[in-house]
C-alpha cells in the first residue's frame, strides 16, 4: 500500500512538474515612439513627422497582435496636422502585417492603409477615398521589436507523503 501511494504521488509529481515547467504568460507592451515618413505624393526629400503608439501582445510562440494609432505632420516652414489612422497589427516578433482607416486633413478624406512593419521600418499603402488614389509610404521610427515572452518555471508543490 505505501508502495503504491508513493507511486501515485511520483506520477502525479512528474505530471505536474511536466505542466509546470511548460508554462508561461503573455507579454504586453505599450509603446510610444516617433519617426520620419517619405510619401510618393511627397515627391521631395522633405519627410513628415509621425507620432504614435503601439499596443503589441507577445505570446510563447512569438505570435504578436495588437494595434498602432499614429499621427503625422508636415515639416516645413510650420508644424501642422497631416493625417490620423488606426491599424491592426498581427505577424511575428521579427515583423507584422497592418490594416486599418485613416483620415487626412489635407485631403479632407478618409483612407484605407495596408503595409507591413519590421524594426524600425514600415512600408505601407494608403487609398484615399477621395481624391481616389494609391499613396505609397516609408517609415523610419524608432520602434523595436515587440517584447520578447521570457518562459520561467512554475513552482511546483509535490504532495506530501503520509499515512494512510
Amino acid at each position: 500500500m505505501l508502495m503504491k501511494k508513493i507511486l501515485k504521488n511520483t506520477v502525479w509529481g512528474g505530471v505536474l512538474a511536466l505542466i509546470g515547467g511548460l508554462a508561461s504568460a503573455d507579454v504586453t507592451q505599450d509603446k510610444a515612439y516617433v519617426g520620419l515618413v517619405w510619401t510618393l505624393e511627397n515627391s521631395s526629400f522633405m519627410p513628415d513627422a509621425v507620432v504614435g503608439l503601439r499596443h503589441a501582445k507577445t505570446t510563447a510562440g512569438a505570435d504578436v497582435s495588437g494595434y498602432d494609432v499614429s499621427a503625422r505632420f508636415k515639416l516645413g516652414g510650420t508644424l501642422t496636422f497631416d493625417s490620423v489612422r488606426a491599424v491592426y497589427l498581427d505577424g511575428k516578433r521579427t515583423s507584422q502585417w497592418q490594416a486599418g482607416l485613416g483620415y487626412s486633413a489635407k485631403h479632407q478624406s478618409a483612407f484605407g492603409t495596408v503595409g507591413t512593419s519590421a524594426e524600425y521600418l514600415k512600408l505601407g499603402l494608403d487609398y484615399l477615398v477621395k481624391p481616389a488614389k494609391f499613396d505609397a509610404f516609408v517609415e523610419l521610427n524608432t520602434l523595436e521589436k515587440p517584447a520578447e515572452v521570457k518562459s520561467e518555471p512554475v513552482p511546483v508543490v509535490q504532495p506530501a507523503l503520509g499515512p494512510g
